[in-house]
This record gives C-alpha cells, structure tokens and sequence, in this order.
C-alpha cells in the first residue's frame, strides 16, 4: 500500500464527501419531491457538495492539468453558487448534482486512487437514533 500523495488524499475526502450525500439520500429516503420541500433535506445535501467543491480547489494544477476530463472549474463553481447564492438555491440544479454528477465524481475520483494504488474510503456507518 501506497502513502496517498495531497491530491490523493484530497480525492479521498471527496470520495468520503460523495459517500455521504448518497448515504443520505437512501437512509433519508429523499427524492426529489422531498429536497424541493424540505429545508432540512437541502442542507443535510448542500454541505457535502460545498466541501466538494473546497476539496477540488486544493487539487494541484498539474493534477487538474492531467485529468481535464472532470470539469473540476465547474464543481468548484457550484461550490461558490451554493455558498454565495443568499437568495435561494437552485432546486433543480441542486437535485441534478446529486443525481448525476456526484455518482460520476465519485467513480472518477475511485478508478484514479485504484490506479494508483491507493485506498478507497469505505461509506460511514450513519446512526438514525435521535
């Protein structure tokens, strides 16, 4: 096993990032319905998104430079939209992220570290007790 170089290491907390929000979304039960609805829904989502979006920031340039197939400009934008947006949210931009760009972040972000030798995080065990 490899010791994770920093952009390996920030990968694996974007993996971990993307573990949550799929976690919450199935332990939840949250569909889209429910994230238009409920404030708690989006802001249980929109905090792992934003530090995505952080994480992405802290990649090295010649890391970005070498995999220029993820747009990683915009993923660091949606993080500056959710973060600077104070009016609202963009629901269906939002809900679009988690559904289909997450699910492509994270299996991108996992073939890189399994090329490279390095570990994946495994999801977090979520406890639903109050």
């Amino acid at each position: 096993m490899t010791i994770p170089n920093k952009d390996e290491q920030v990968l694996q907390h974007i993996v971990r990032y993307c573990n949550q929000v799929e976690l919450t979304i199935l332990k939840l039960k949250i569909d889209k319905s429910a994230f238009e609805k409920n404030f708690l829904f989006q802001n249980a989502i929109s905090m792992p998104i934003l530090q995505v979006g952080e994480l992405v920031k802290k990649l090295s340039d010649d890391f970005r430079q070498e995999n220029s197939a993820v747009p990683w400009r915009a993923i660091s934008g949606m993080r500056d939209h959710l973060a600077h947006n104070y009016i609202e949210m963009d629901i269906n931009v939002a809900w679009e992220t988690v559904c289909d760009d997450i699910p492509l972040l994270k299996k991108y972000c996992e073939q890189i570290l399994t090329k490279r030798g390095v570990p994946i995080p495994e999801p977090e065990e979520l406890d639903m007790t109050p």
